[in-house]
């Protein structure tokens, strides 16, 4: 059976749009070749010299494309045309690199979509370089987006009040540890900061598009943040129990980051707190893989992973609940792509299977 060029993220019996709509409607892997030529114009037209080609290089390793695939998805479920939607795409995949190359430098990981990451292949003040200018360049996009002036300027606030609260969301994290608030509600607060805000993007800008008031857009994307909260948990836990491209498991856990499990496992075990803080507080370099298959195991007695779920569960359950009227199509669209990012959760609370993986 061939497999499938792109997968939806929205359930398939919400609204599509026909090619008569729109004339020939243009096909994910076209709209994604079309998002990628205005990313690079915008580094062509912006970066000179050797940052240009950090930029070029960045951008080149690709990745999932998760929220370019999810900007098809909605303009699809909300009839609107995907042509209009490239620039909107385009800023939010440039706003997400750059915090990727700023997160690797401050985490110190070395790969990254198979390749050596910015700062360790250019210096660390390459890397800030790279990432200050990327973080110009979603605004370099917008100013392209065929749409009415009043609503350029409507994306490009809303673009800078989720860039800035996803710099705070990224500075609650790594205070997580030295302030010891190491509660699932801390955690989650960071990760509806840190990644919440760029899955915020795609919903508020298509419900601008589609004609909706700022502020319903922005109580739109609000609500969207909670598609954070169920990825950041999700990569949390493939950090540990799966295979996330890199050559070891458990870098959350080498790096001391409090992460998903981390929070987890200490409303269920607050006895462990004492012994898993002075794991976090270690360097790096003398964390070792016996203290983290140690941890894997330990969480995974305790029941931590069903734990997670739970929480996901919760948060799925208030996506519905908080839908906004005469948003239906969205809200859906939301929920359904909730769903399909703790899809990778599945069977891993089974402790004899993940057992042979960290094995």
């Amino acid at each position: 059976m061939q497999r499938p060029l792109h997968v939806s993220v929205i359930e398939p019996n919400l609204p599509t749009t026909t090619a008569s709509t729109h004339g020939q409607l243009w096909t994910y892997e076209r709209f994604v070749q079309q998002v990628v030529a205005c990313m690079n114009r915008c580094v062509h037209s912006t970066a000179t010299g050797s940052l240009k080609a950090i930029l070029q290089e960045h951008l080149a390793t690709g990745g999932k494309r998760v929220r370019v695939s999810l900007i098809y998805d909605l303009a699809i479920a909300m009839d609107v045309d995907p042509r209009s939607c490239v620039e909107v795409a385009a800023a939010c995949e440039l706003l997400h690199n750059a915090t990727l190359i700023h997160d690797d430098l401050q985490d110190r990981d070395r790969t990254r979509r198979g390749a050596l990451t910015v700062w360790a292949k250019h210096g660390d003040d390459q890397a800030i370089n790279a990432g200050d200018i990327m973080l110009m360049l979603p605004f370099t996009a917008l100013a392209e987006a065929p749409v009415a002036p009043t609503v350029r300027v409507d994306l490009m606030r809303m673009l800078s009040v989720r860039a800035a609260a996803t710099a705070c969301g990224q500075a609650t994290e790594q205070s997580l540890l030295s302030k010891m608030t190491l509660h699932w509600s801390d955690w989650r607060q960071a990760a509806t900061g840190k990644t919440g805000q760029i899955f915020a993007i795609p919903f508020e800008a298509l419900a601008l598009l589609v004609g909706k008031t700022p502020a319903v857009a922005r109580r739109i994307g609000d609500l969207a943040t909670g598609l954070g909260i169920v990825f950041q948990a999700v990569d949390d836990v493939l950090d540990l129990y799966g295979d996330k491209g890199r050559k070891q498991i458990g870098n959350d856990l080498r790096e001391g980051r409090v992460s998903a499990l981390v929070a987890a496992h200490l409303e269920l075990q607050p006895e462990d707190q004492r012994s898993l803080v002075g794991l976090l507080a270690m360097p790096r370099e003398t964390t070792g893989d016996a203290h983290v298959h140690r941890w894997a195991q330990r969480f995974l007695a305790a029941g931590t992973l069903l734990q997670i779920e739970t929480h996901l569960e919760d948060t799925i359950v208030a996506l519905q609940q908080d839908a906004l009227p005469n948003c239906q199509v969205l809200c859906e669209c939301m929920v359904a792509m909730a769903n399909r990012l703790s899809e990778p959760l599945i069977g891993l609370s089974d402790e004899s299977n993940v057992s042979r993986k960290i094995a």
